[in-house]
């Protein structure tokens, strides 16, 4: 299983948890999800309220207050459609289109299994090319929206609604409708940003990073392709590892950082290496007794990224038997604290989710780890 697979399969038990945040104290929530666009194809007109993908012939407006008795993740996919743009991308913290939060928004739809204007957006995805122009964030994110893309409207076109003998849903697996050529020179893209010590970095020429590493990896098994020099890319991210256990963004960053952290402990469990088990128990030393976890030692603010990055790696962590009951234990222990934290940051009008309590605007991404966060909270 992919990372990406792995993400989109926890993303998918976010409904009910999101159910239970609903829920009027002592009552019983809603009713069942409707099954929100389940294997149908929107089209533009008729079949979907106004302005449930956004105007897509003008400039987005704020999205609209769902009805009273919305499910709570159709809200959440009400939300997300608000984002499309008329160029069939998704906007970011401003009204345009931005690369990086339509991978966000297309993983959130994803999870939810929720249709989408396919045509738009692969028209969007056209206009970056092969990305040779990206640094390689932006480029990541065009291989994982083409990958995306292509899933989701093959498993629609072949109406498939259960999983294969591997437990992945057959939403997130299916040919990428880029050419073999294509493909290949998106890779040779990804390469170019391959730092001297095996690592790779954010911009060509750069310091090598976790993050960066994370994504390469991850734009690597979305293509179907096997990530070269494994053993240099593993040394490279062991070496930002702090004497604390945590890891920084990068060798020479001051201190660690729980997104970082969680990415390291990911990517290396993908590589075939084991999980640093003190990395594990800096994570857990970021929890906070109210709910969420922090970014940074000493930091008293928690934030969205921080909690579902965090109870995803986790979750996911291969650690020894007693070890594992011991951290299940205690997530177990801060399960309705940390609940009520990412309650705090939904905003329930809209559907969308925010960053921290101190923020009031939600976006695709916090959003999209919200819907992470609450599938761990199951």
């Amino acid at each position: 299983m992919t990372i990406a697979e792995e993400m989109m399969r926890w993303v998918q038990g976010a409904s009910q948890p999101l159910r239970e945040l609903a829920a009027p104290a002592g009552g019983t929530g809603v009713s069942p999800m409707s099954g929100i666009g389940r294997g149908v194809e929107p089209s533009l007109e008729g079949i979907l309220p106004p302005r449930e993908f956004g105007d897509l012939s003008e400039p987005p407006q704020e999205p609209l207050a769902p009805p009273i008795q919305i499910n709570p993740p159709e809200a959440v996919v009400r939300f997300l459609h608000s984002q499309m743009n008329a160029d069939g991308g998704f906007r970011g913290r401003g009204r345009a289109s931005d690369l990086y939060y339509t991978v966000f928004a297309l993983q959130g739809l994803a999870g939810l299994d929720a249709c989408f204007p396919h045509h738009k957006l692969a028209e969007y995805l056209e206009c970056f090319g092969i990305g040779e122009d990206l640094d390689l964030v932006h480029l990541c994110c065009l291989v994982r929206a083409w990958w995306l893309q292509s899933a989701l409207v093959s498993a629609r076109s072949e109406n498939r609604v259960v999983a294969d003998s591997t437990g992945v849903s057959p939403s997130f697996v299916s040919p990428n409708p880029l050419s073999d050529s294509t493909r290949q020179a998106m890779v040779q893209g990804l390469e170019a940003f391959r730092t001297s010590d095996g690592g790779y970095a954010i911009n060509r020429g750069g310091t090598a990073s976790v993050h960066a590493a994370f994504l390469a990896l991850g734009a690597y098994q979305d293509f179907e392709q096997t990530l070269p020099h494994y053993d240099a890319l593993a040394r490279s991210v062991r070496a930002m590892q702090t004497p604390q256990g945590g890891f920084a963004g990068e060798a020479s960053a001051p201190a660690a950082s729980t997104p970082a952290t969680a990415a390291a402990i990911t990517l290396l469990r993908h590589l075939g290496r084991d999980v640093p088990q003190p990395a594990v128990s800096w994570l857990l030393d970021r929890i906070c007794h109210g709910g969420g976890f922090t970014a940074f030692d000493g930091s008293s603010e928690c934030d969205l990224q921080s909690t579902a990055t965090a109870l995803h790696a986790i979750h996911e962590a291969s650690l020894g038997r007693r070890l594992q009951e011991q951290v299940q234990a205690r997530l177990e222990a801060q399960r309705d604290a940390n609940l009520e934290f990412v309650g705090s940051v939904w905003q329930q009008p809209s559907g969308g989710f925010f960053g921290r309590p101190s923020d009031n605007t939600p976006d695709a991404e916090y959003t999209f780890y919200g819907l992470l966060a609450l599938g761990h909270l199951a």
